[in-house]
């Protein structure tokens, strides 16, 4: 027999997971077993498993967490493993891969979404080291009307892209080899004129602020809708290969930046044990 506390605990305990989700709409954290990045379907906020578009070699899942003091000042903690680029051996060599969003971004409409995940890149040689792309497609595995996060080939500069193709101004050397760079952005679409996107970067020793803060604010026509996540990119410096982990999409600066406060806990936490008493 279920006893009416171990109700309270229970209610508590699904209390605890959405309070700990806040607003975020969509996160991966890559806590699926090491091994191809195809097929790996954990998370939250998917329709679909990941699909890798290369044939050979794959991208896959490294283990390990990638994480950083700027990533962890508002209380993230990293966990699960990461995804990792094929490795480069001296020529150009291109990956891509995405995921079907269970609620596609409606450009169409009065809407604002905000996105961050974490990145890692490790070179010798930074004049043919390459880069990547990270954002929403309207297709599974390749940019095609995608908004997306750029790190510019050969450089450390990210900028915002529309299907591949960098506009407006860029943020420069933010990307250093073996360092760990929270990428923080944020879409702001509307139902008649253009489209915006911003961008902010942290480095790994930064502390992420409370409000929000832009480097750079790009205006654009987009697509219609981005139905997918997608990560793509090109290596070619022997050695090199880039990781992406802690994906996040949400409705706030904080969803994407923090863990959600514990008030909502607190107050659900008083008013079962006050419930107990009264009926113990």
């Amino acid at each position: 027999m279920v006893t009416h506390r171990q109700s309270c605990i229970a209610v508590l305990s699904a209390w605890a997971a959405l309070t700990a989700l806040g607003g975020v709409t969509v996160m991966d954290q890559f806590t699926m077993a090491t091994g191809n990045l195809e097929g790996g379907g954990d998370g939250l906020g998917f329709a679909a498993a990941w699909d890798d578009a290369a044939a050979t070699p794959a991208i896959t899942v490294a283990a390990g967490s990638l994480t950083s003091v700027a990533y962890s000042s508002r209380g993230f903690v990293a966990d699960g493993n990461k995804a990792n680029s094929p490795v480069g051996a001296g020529a150009n060599l291109d990956w891509t891969a995405g995921r079907q969003l269970a609620t596609a971004l409606d450009m169409n409409s009065n809407a604002t979404y905000y996105f961050s995940w974490l990145v890692l890149g490790s070179w010798t040689n930074q004049s043919v080291k390459r880069g990547w792309n990270v954002g929403f497609s309207t297709v599974s595995n390749n940019l095609t009307g995608a908004l997306s996060v750029k790190n510019l080939y050969n450089t450390g500069n990210l900028s915002t892209a529309n299907g591949g193709t960098e506009f407006g101004p860029s943020v420069s050397n933010v990307l250093a080899n073996g360092k760990v760079l929270f990428v923080v952005g944020k879409i702001q679409a509307l139902s008649n004129g253009s489209d915006t996107v911003l961008l902010k970067t942290f480095a790994d020793s930064n502390t992420v602020p409370v409000t929000e803060i832009w480097d750079v604010s790009n205006a654009v026509a987009s697509a219609a809708s981005l139905g997918y996540f997608v990560v793509a990119g090109r290596v070619n410096d022997g050695g090199s290969y880039y990781n992406f982990d802690e994906v996040r999409v949400g409705e706030s600066w904080n969803d994407v930046t923090q863990v959600p406060e514990a008030g909502w806990l607190l107050g659900a936490g008083v008013l079962a044990l006050i419930v107990h008493r009264r009926r113990g």
